[in-house]
């Protein structure tokens, strides 16, 4: 048991590394608990730093009992620890039990599961696959999580029921979706089969290596440890250097897909802040011209987009500076958007004019959508930041989209239309 303080750590993902899979108490400040909490592996708990020595002690004692009794909290299986003091254990002196097979399960790219959706999803993933295992184990069989992803179950039973299990357990977790986000999970399983001569960590050795052979053959599948040794003999490869060389394949496979994963959420991350504009929380200028050419080149149904522009702008920057432009042009953004529908969207088009597009509306509905918006503008005082009540008004040109309107005769035409809504008299919708 190890008792880790946050404060001796540079941040979470540092302390949990240094934690591992081993059964930890961390102790911690109470801004590191909302992050750590949905992390903490089953063995593993926390307590704040500045908890009495006597809780520390209680907890510490709790967690300790908890890993001698054997039960894993999230799986429901045997925990690491009493499993493999079962597995020393065998056979009893008094017994001959020539035959035992030892299967390893081994969820096929798990971290890309807690990476994407979270760990507490990926621990909904465990607890379902331990109730999956616990349905399938045969009357006498032990199952037991092992380490993050990995779960054992040992039979006292040769290669063939063992395989018939393998692929039993292989389908019981293909078999179904995981959580609500409808998860498709696959597993890679190893089996080792050996007599009483052959001691626990030998086994587990064996199955160790089968598990990367049957990653490195693609995954979603059943490897047995002496097909493993019989392909490096007919290869005429030492086993050792086979196991290794899976070894070094799986690994760097994992490798490129944690990189490959990282760079594409961080393309994305980029990608977001370019096309949502800092300021207004409106999608931006580059996002608005690639979406509404890919809108007009589709032309599925109506389409109708309306151009809005602030009324006198320049005179309110000019009379009451720009912090307070800043402040109206958020305002106006928020209640343009309170008014829009599902399935429409809004942009910024320049300094102080937003592009509202309305897919699947025609010209009258548009217009009634973009009247809503003008009152709503208009109905209410704006606050400049120094608390100066500034009455605001837009006005709006409407167009609908025409068969095979060109992109740019499309803004043509709702900018003509707004050109008309100012020279009218601002405070107005043209369409």
């Amino acid at each position: 048991m190890r008792i880790l303080r946050g404060t001796e750590f540079s941040d979470l993902d540092t302390l949990l590394a240094a934690a591992g899979t081993d059964p930890t108490l961390f102790v911690v400040q109470a801004g590191q608990v909302a992050g750590l909490l949905p992390r903490l592996g089953a063995n593993q708990d926390l307590i704040l730093d500045d908890a009495p020595d006597g809780l520390l002690e209680h907890r510490r004692q709790r967690l300790e009992i908890a890993e001698r009794m054997g039960d894993d909290r999230l799986t429901g299986l045997l925990a690491r620890q009493p499993f493999l003091r079962h597995l020393e254990s065998w056979p009893p002196p008094d017994e001959a039990r020539p035959v035992r097979s030892l299967l390893v399960l081994d969820l096929d790219r798990f971290k890309a599961v807690n990476d994407r959706y979270g760990h507490l999803t990926g621990d909904l993933v465990l607890a379902e696959v331990g109730r999956r295992v616990k349905a399938a184990l045969p009357e006498g069989g032990i199952g037991a999580r092992i380490g993050g992803e990995e779960i054992a179950v040992l039979i006292e039973q040769g290669r063939e029921p063992a395989m018939a299990l393998a692929e039993t357990l292989l389908m019981a977790v293909r078999g179904a979706p995981f959580t609500e986000h409808g998860l498709r999970i696959t597993t890679s399983v190893a089996v080792a089969t050996a007599g009483a001569s052959v001691d626990a960590q030998t086994l587990l050795n064996m199955a160790d290596g089968a598990v990367y052979a049957a990653k490195a053959a693609g995954r979603d599948r059943v490897a047995h440890a002496s097909d493993v040794q019989r392909e490096a003999l007919e290869k005429d490869i030492d086993p050792a250097v086979h196991d290794f060389e899976n070894m070094t394949r799986v690994i760097a496979d994992r490798v490129a897909d944690m990189l490959a994963r990282r760079g594409r959420a961080l393309f994305e991350d980029l990608q977001e802040k370019a096309e949502i504009d800092a300021l207004t929380g409106l999608y931006t200028r580059r996002y608005l011209d690639r979406r509404l050419g890919f809108e007009v080149e589709e032309q599925r149904g109506q389409l109708s987009a309306a151009l809005v522009d602030i009324d006198h702008f320049g005179l309110v920057n000019k009379e009451h500076g720009w912090p307070s432009g800043d402040r109206i042009l958020t305002a106006v953004a928020k209640r343009i958007t309170s008014c829009v529908r599902e399935g429409d969207w809004v942009a910024r088009y320049g300094g102080e004019e937003f592009l509202v597009v309305l897919p699947g509306t025609g010209i009258s509905e548009a217009h009634t959508v973009l009247e809503r918006v003008r009152l709503r503008v208009g109905g209410r005082m704006i606050d400049t930041t120094e608390g100066v009540p500034v009455r605001v008004t837009v006005s709006a040109g409407v167009a609908e989209l025409e068969p095979d309107e060109s992109v740019s005769a499309f803004k043509e035409r709702f900018s003509c239309k707004l050109l008309e809504a100012k020279r009218g008299g601002r405070n107005r919708i043209e369409s």
